[in-house]
């Protein structure tokens, strides 16, 4: 319900700035027509009501309002709330988009309000205050003329009052106080029914709804009181242009002497009687019936104002989802404007929608957390794997536009009380997408190629590396598009160009199998070709530049890759051989290339019939072709790895546990350094590792060695190794 609530006060609060900036431009153009008859800027006022109660309008090149589009960035966003909230079993996703292992029951957790969902309960509860007042103050003005005396037709007289005014939506009705003169009747009478024709019976209470639902806005307050005093100005000038110029005096008269206090007509908003008194005074003894240019020219100025004013600028239809996104690029997690506008823009399923957003500024990781509603329910809600790419999508939109971003949580919350968290950091994201991706918001060409790669990642969930290489071709065949040579396009997207290649041999499998279903001589065709040569080497294709891509394809086929098994402890140390069975099984490349793994451990525990082994592999995996052996992918990983003593006195892996990335990093490994029964925590390991990490610890060395022994098992001695 906050939610809902929250929505629309933002709305409200879109449309209040926008009524605003109507009502000081009527303000100006109402004091330019001064001397134009008060009926013309009466007209005006309804364009301001118009942007107080209507959210959309027409568009037209000539509005006033070519910066509404980014009106949202004015106005107060979502304010961060860092106050602690229950802790809920979750559901974690990363960044490849399997299904989360576990989904934990959660009863209700308390939900802390935002600010903007705090400030839409006080403008809800004061706005229906407002209409509240109003209501009682009518009928208390209605019950106050019960005993009055009908005259004739709709008039009535009463000794309770001692103003003229006219109440009534469905059948008004005229109450005249009894002290009213013959002489004067009958113009304050004309007065009254100029009204009741105009029906500004029903336009005073409409304004008054439109201030209630306005009323933290002082603009729209003004407005009101100007648009009473108009309307009454309005009808003076028929009184006076009907009877004749001689009544000026004596209805100034009338107007003074009805001027004295009035507690029930001052305090009854909805009931239209008399007051701007002074004004009015001022305005019939000046006034003098206009000439009839003059009358011309005012109207086509307040017409002109008010196509001007009522219309939304067609510029913003022009804009780019790319452009949308773009102008709310900022530096700090902490600008709350800008962080709200690229949420807001954000695509989900559509029974999925934000609630509200936190954000962490007070330290490093910098981050922002975003609760969503859904009516599924939980697990059923996380069923439809195409849909989890989305979060990682919107993730990386975050982390472009957002300069110091770390981290994006979606906190999924579903009708049956459930919960469920995708979380991502820079440092995932940008290793899914292959490199910096803060480089797709450098132009709008660069971050349409980040929207349009959804399409291919939200279909290649099981394939990282065809992802990757999909997204980074989309970039660089964006531009320059004056230019047909492939080279061109290489050289302006250089850094996208060099993530494809670090992937190394997943992307040569990747781009042949494209060659192998068809494509051919295409711009894309072209790039792939050059990406091939290279991660082929020159000893292993054909650099022929002459050589279109589907002939290249036809010679290449001939190429083979020498297949080798992975590498095999040969060493007399039991738990060696299971920790390198294992690391080796951990971190198995892709398609038919060999892995090799070099661990360093740490200390090995234990209990109760289990053992523990701490460990930092360093593992890559290659392939052979000719003699080229090519790294394709590489890392080192601390780990704590756990087997069980069987019944036969053989070990059987029991679990294997790595240390997470970025600032998550060195607290996983304190919280794996335990004894594997008991969980005690094993002093000192934890430091070890962590203070070993990154150091020339022999691992390295390690690797070449088993690599170079491998190789020479299998008779090759001279081979060239790539990275």
């Amino acid at each position: 319900m906050t939610g809902v609530l929250e929505g629309v006060f933002r709305t409200l609060l879109e449309m209040s700035m926008t009524a605003a900036a109507a009502a000081i431009v009527v303000m100006l153009v109402r004091l330019a027509l001064s001397r134009a008859p008060k009926a013309i800027s009466g007209m005006l006022w309804f364009v301001v009501l118009f942007r107080l109660l209507c959210p959309v309008s027409f568009k037209s090149a000539v509005s006033l309002f070519t910066l509404r589009e980014t009106a949202s960035s004015l106005v107060l966003e979502q304010m961060p709330v860092m106050s602690g909230t229950a802790d809920v079993p979750t559901a974690a996703v990363s960044p490849d988009g399997l299904a989360p292992a576990v989904v934990s029951p959660a009863a209700s957790a308390p939900q802390t309000l935002s600010v903007m969902a705090v400030l839409a309960i006080i403008w809800a509860a004061v706005a229906l205050g407002l209409m509240a007042y109003g209501v009682v103050s009518y009928l208390k003005t209605k019950r106050s003329v019960k005993t009055a005396t009908l005259v004739e037709g709709s008039i009535y007289e009463s000794d309770t009052i001692t103003s003229p005014f006219v109440a009534g939506f469905i059948r008004p009705k005229i109450y005249l106080p009894v002290s009213l003169e013959n002489g004067e009747r009958d113009y304050i009478i004309l007065h009254e029914k100029t009204h009741i024709k105009r029906r500004d019976y029903l336009v005073k209470p409409v304004w008054f709804i439109a201030s209630c639902l306005h009323w933290f806005n002082p603009v729209v307050w003004a407005s009101y009181f100007l648009v009473a005093c108009d309307i009454e100005m309005s009808c003076d000038e028929a009184v006076v242009r009907k009877m004749g110029d001689g009544v000026r005096a004596d209805y100034s008269s009338s107007l003074l002497a009805l001027s004295a206090p009035r507690t029930l007509i001052t305090g009854s908003p909805l009931a239209f009687g008399e007051s701007h008194t002074f004004s009015r005074i001022k305005n019939v003894l000046n006034f003098k019936k206009p000439v009839f240019w003059v009358v011309i020219l005012a109207v086509l100025a307040a017409a002109a104002t008010i196509f001007i004013l009522a219309s939304d600028p067609a510029e913003k239809l022009e804009m780019s989802t790319a452009d949308k996104y773009l102008q709310y690029k900022t530096e700090y997690i902490g600008d709350n404007a800008k962080v709200g506008g690229i949420i807001s823009l954000m695509e989900f399923p559509e029974d999925i929608s934000v609630d509200h957003f936190e954000l962490q500024t007070e330290a490093k990781p910098y981050g922002v957390t975003i609760y969503l509603n859904t009516d599924r329910t939980l697990p059923e809600a996380l069923g439809f794997e195409e849909e989890l790419s989305i979060y990682v999508h919107n993730s990386a939109i975050l982390f472009v536009l957002v300069g110091n971003a770390d981290t994006v949580d979606f906190k999924l919350i579903a009708d049956n009380g459930r919960q469920a968290t995708f979380s991502y950091t820079r440092e995932e994201t940008n290793a899914l997408y292959g490199f910096d991706v803060r480089s797709y918001s450098e132009s709008s060409e660069k971050f349409q190629a980040l929207l349009t790669a959804n399409t291919v990642f939200k279909h290649d969930l099981d394939g990282e590396a065809a992802g990757i290489i999909e997204r980074n071709l989309t970039v660089i065949m964006s531009s320059p598009a004056y230019s047909s040579a492939p080279g061109d396009y290489i050289d302006a997207h250089r850094e996208e160009y060099e993530a494809i290649l670090k992937l190394g041999q997943p992307a040569l499998d990747y781009m042949l199998s494209c060659f192998e279903n068809g494509e051919g001589n295409t711009l894309k065709g072209h790039i792939m070709k050059l990406l091939c040569q290279e991660l082929l080497g020159p000893e292993n294709s054909f650099s022929d530049e002459a050589l279109l891509p589907s002939e290249w394809y036809e010679k290449i086929q001939d190429f083979e890759e020498t297949e080798l098994p992975d590498y095999v402890y040969t060493g007399d140390d039991p738990i060696l051989k299971l920790v390198y069975e294992t690391e080796t099984a951990e971190h198995q490349g892709w398609g038919s290339g060999f892995t090799v793994a070099a661990p360093q451990v740490f200390g090995s525990y234990e209990e109760d019939g289990y053992l523990k082994v701490f460990v930092t592999t360093f593992y890559a995996s290659y392939h052979l072709y000719g003699r080229t052996v090519d790294m394709y992918t590489a890392g080192v990983v601390p780990a704590a790895i756990t087997y069980k003593l069987n019944a036969d006195g053989a070990y059987a892996l029991e679990a294997y546990e790595h240390a997470k990335e970025g600032s998550l990093f060195a607290p996983s490994i304190r919280d794996y350094c335990t004894m594997p029964v008991s969980g005690e925590t094993i002093p000192g390991l934890a430091d070890e590792i962590i203070n070993d990490y990154g150091k020339d610890n022999g691992l390295k060395e390690l690797q070449n060695s088993n690599l170079t022994e491998l190789l020479e098992a299998n008779g090759i001695t001279d081979a060239v190794l790539t990275d």
